[in-house]
This record gives structure tokens, sequence and C-alpha cells, in this order.
């Protein structure tokens, strides 16, 4: 989606932390950049009913829900693109907001010059990344893809039912209660299990739960 390249770009942020919010919005607030919101969370947003063009959201602690949440906001009816922001590179994130369509990732410690430049880039029409996250894509034919080095344990492991597990499991289910709750048998969760640790390297269920909350499957 390219924006308005005549007037000032429209900037909606929400982060969490109210002094972190502040200070991006100090900072960025120029010749070249207007913030049009600055809120703790998306429901925040959504009752400011601010006119935005594009969303910075702090993905670092954002559960299912507000990813959700957020790509029903970036649809193209709404205009609204979304630039992910994390604490350090995620893969699932990163797949995330690949498989969906948002503009960009910007890892927070690639600083403001480059958060500027992601900003610019998606208002060109690009999807944009900074350089932390950079190290974890490659380009492929169809487009960016996050790399599968199998020798460095990841969630791109992780088949698509093994990430539900984990999340269930993470949030505290039992083996039996994670197999009542996905409606499978607990030899099946057991099974699961083991090839979750596996893959990992996970020797005991408190692994798996500090990489599921490392992941942002878990908040």
């Amino acid at each position: 989606m390219h924006l308005r390249t005549d007037v000032r770009v429209r900037v909606a942020i929400v982060e969490g932390s109210r002094l972190l919010n502040e200070c991006l919005s100090r900072t960025l607030e120029d010749d070249e950049f207007a913030v049009a919101a600055s809120c703790r969370d998306l429901d925040e947003l959504s009752r400011s009913r601010a006119r935005a063009d594009v969303l910075i959201l702090d993905v670092s602690r954002l559960g299912q829900a507000g990813f959700t949440t957020a790509t029903l906001l970036s649809a193209p009816q709404r205009k609204l693109s979304v630039v992910a922001m994390d604490e350090r590179p995620r893969s699932i994130a990163l797949e995330y907001v690949l498989k969906r369509g948002w503009n960009g990732y910007f890892v927070k410690g690639d600083g403001l010059s480059e958060l500027r430049e992601v900003l610019r880039n998606v208002g060109r029409g690009q999807q944009a990344f900074s350089s932390a996250a950079l190290k974890q894509l490659n380009r492929a034919p169809g487009g960016w893809q996050v790399r599968s080095d199998l020798h460095s344990p990841g969630v791109h492991l992780l088949t698509p039912r093994e990430v539900e597990i984990l999340r269930v499991l993470a949030e505290g289910e039992s083996t039996r209660g994670c197999s009542a709750r996905l409606s499978i048998a607990v030899s099946t969760v057991e099974n699961h299990k083991a090839n979750i640790r596996r893959k990992l390297g996970a020797r005991r269920v408190s692994d798996l739960v500090r990489f599921a909350m490392q992941e942002g499957l878990v908040v």
C-alpha cells in the first residue's frame, strides 16, 4: 500500500510502556511524521478513532488475540499499514508478519534511525525490516522467508500441531488437560511432547514454558 507523499505520514503507536510511548512520540514528531495516536493497547487505539497511515505495534508481549485484532486493522479496506516492533527478532513473530502480509518488522535495539527508514520504505509500498530482523530472513523467489537453520533449535522446526500443543502446555495444562482441550488422545500428546523436546533440546517442561514465553506463544 502506498502512503501519501505530499504530507506527513500519520503514525499511531501502540506500546505497553508509557515511558517508551512518550519517547517515541516526541522523537518521531517532525516534518516527516505526525503522531496521530499514542496508546498502550489496541483497545485504546480503537476507542481513540485516530486516523493513521501506519501503526507501530509492540508485539513483544502480544498474545494471539492481539495479533488477530491487528491483522483485522490492517485489512486493505482500512488502508492501514502495520509495522511490528519487538524486543528481539523472534522467528514466530516474523513468520506471522510474513504470512499475514504485515508491512514491516523493527527490533528496538536497532535504533530510531532504522525505525525511520523502515517507515519510509513502508511508505513507498515496500515490506521493510530493520537490520537485526534481516539477519533472520532469506530472500526467496516468492518473497521473504524466515531462515530455517536446522542446527539452531527454534519454532521453525515445529509443526503447526506441535506449536499448538506447546502453547497449551505452556499455559499450564497437564498432558491429560491438553488431550481434553484439543480433543486428541493422551498418547498423541505424549508423542508430540517428546518430538518437541527433541527438536528444541529441552529436558524439562519448564524449559518448554520458558521457550514458549520467549517466542511469544504465551504472555
